[in-house]
This record gives structure tokens, C-alpha cells and sequence, in this order.
């Protein structure tokens, strides 16, 4: 393999998944009679994607129905963008002009999920486009996630993600320092799990580091590069998902506790991103 530039390697094999909005799509979960026309519409993309899946015949039909999912997920997404301002309130009022380019940010991981393909067993393979694509398809859905779980939609809410079977020392540590503080002490717990679980999940060097995975693919490929583009593709991601937290926590409830819940976004969120690597 000739040594390129990690950006055009990256375009080149994305080039057939990426476009519009056909960029993510994620299991939302066991949805409950209660829920929300949001979770019923995901779950609908989800079941829809199994049986494309299910029925492809081919390579490129598995991509296309993964490619399908993340337009469907995304489009779930865009249609709660009206209720997501109404539950913007006091000084976060302002953020709601802002949701359409924070979707866009939060969407915009051609690198990092070129990474992704570039770490993953099938990156020399003719599946390599399907991790692509379903890269793309995940983050849609990780975005319908944060919103089913901390958006007041009117509905039942999912419960927030639990990573403490893949993350029991962070876990741990975490609990062993709540009390029964306040809010900003809990969310201080929260800040410390995230960054935690993005030492551990997101680790780039050692045996099983992102960037070892990758230089085991393409040893050719220069290593100070693909740390940097990886540092700053994950920096990317962290903080565009940190603004999408800003916007769909529902600070209704208990004002008090807004802390706590966002940081606790922000931990689903970082588990969520570690698990693109998985």
C-alpha cells in the first residue's frame, strides 16, 4: 500500500456510504407502550434494517440496507428538532437556532469512522465498506438514543446505558465516591466516569490500542499520523456529542440535579463512542 495521506485513504473507501443524511442508525431498545412517537419511529427503522439485512443477497445489499437504516434513524431525528427547542428554557433558549448545525457536527465523522474501518478485522476485506457504512448508520442512532433517554418527548424514556460489565474499575471508582452530596458533586462523578471510560474504551496505544490495530492492517501507514488524526477525529467526536447533551437533557424535573445529567450524557455518549471500536 502506498503511503498517502490518511484523509484521502479515508474518502476513498467512504465515498459510497457517505452523503445527506444517510449517516447513522442504532438499536434503540425495548420501546414501552408509553413511548414516544421518536422511539417508535427509530424501532421501526430498526426492525425494517434486520429484515433488509436478513434478505440481502449480496455485499452491496447489506450496505444499501445499513445505508437505509442510518436515512430512516436520521430522519426520526430531524423531526423532534421543533420539540427539542420547546424544552429549551431560560439561558439554554438560545441553543435552539443552533440544534440544526449541533446535528451536523455530531454527524460529521468521515474520518473517525475511516479509523474505525481502518482498526476493524474486516479492513482488507470486501466488508470493509459495510463497517463504513454501518459506522454512519450507528452514530445516527447513538444520536436517537441521547435523545430517548434524556428528552422530556412526552413519553417514557429509555434508561440510561450501564457499562459496568465493560468497564467495572471505572464503575467502581465512581461508586465508591458518590454520597450524598449535592449536584455538582455528582456530577463531578459523572465528568470522572466519561473520562474513565474514554482512557479505557479509547485507549490508542498498547496491545489491543486503536492505532496498534491499525499499523497490524497497514504497517506502511506512518503511526505519528494515524495517533494524530485519531486524537483529533475522537476530540471531534467527544465534543459535538457533548453539545448534543446541552440540548436534550430535560431540565425541567429537578434543576438541581441539570449537572449530574449532563455529565450522565455525556458518560452514555462516551460509552456509545468507544463502542463504534468494538
Amino acid at each position: 500500500m502506498k503511503r498517502v495521506g490518511m484523509t484521502l485513504v479515508f474518502a476513498v473507501l467512504l465515498s459510497a456510504c457517505a452523503g445527506g443524511d444517510s449517516e447513522t442508525g442504532a438499536e434503540v431498545g425495548n420501546v414501552k407502550e408509553k413511548a414516544t412517537s421518536h422511539a417508535k419511529a427509530v424501532k421501526s427503522c430498526d426492525e425494517k434494517k434486520a429484515k433488509t439485512i436478513k434478505s440481502a443477497k449480496d455485499e452491496a445489499g447489506r450496505v444499501q440496507a445499513v445505508m437505509d437504516w442510518g436515512i430512516c434513524v436520521g430522519k426520526a431525528n430531524d423531526d423532534v428538532v421543533s420539540k427539542l427547542k420547546k424544552g429549551l428554557t431560560g439561558s439554554q433558549a438560545s441553543l435552539g437556532k443552533d440544534i440544526p448545525g449541533i446535528y451536523d457536527a455530531y454527524r460529521s465523522i468521515n474520518e473517525l469512522c475511516g479509523i474505525v474501518v481502518f482498526a476493524s478485522d474486516a479492513a482488507t476485506t470486501e466488508k470493509a465498506q459495510f463497517v463504513a457504512a454501518y459506522c454512519y448508520a450507528q452514530r445516527e442512532g447513538d444520536l436517537a438514543t441521547l435523545i430517548d433517554t434524556y428528552a422530556n418527548l412526552g413519553g417514557t424514556r429509555l434508561q440510561p446505558a450501564d457499562g459496568r460489565k465493560e468497564y467495572p474499575d471505572c464503575y467502581a471508582a465512581r461508586d465508591d465516591g458518590d454520597s450524598e452530596g449535592g449536584g455538582e458533586e455528582l456530577a463531578e462523578h459523572e465528568v470522572e466516569l466519561a473520562q474513565c471510560i474514554a482512557e479505557t474504551g479509547l485507549a490508542a496505544e498498547g496491545e489491543e490500542g486503536i492505532v496498534t490495530r491499525v499499523l497490524q492492517n497497514f504497517p506502511k501507514l506512518p503511526e505519528d499520523t494515524v495517533a494524530e488524526r485519531l486524537s483529533i477525529s475522537l476530540k471531534g467526536a467527544q465534543e459535538s456529542a457533548a453539545k448534543v447533551c446541552s440540548i436534550v437533557i430535560d431540565r425541567s424535573e429537578d434543576k438541581d440535579k441539570n449537572g449530574a445529567l449532563e455529565a450522565g450524557c455525556n458518560v452514555t455518549a462516551t460509552l456509545e463512542l468507544a463502542a463504534l471500536f468494538d
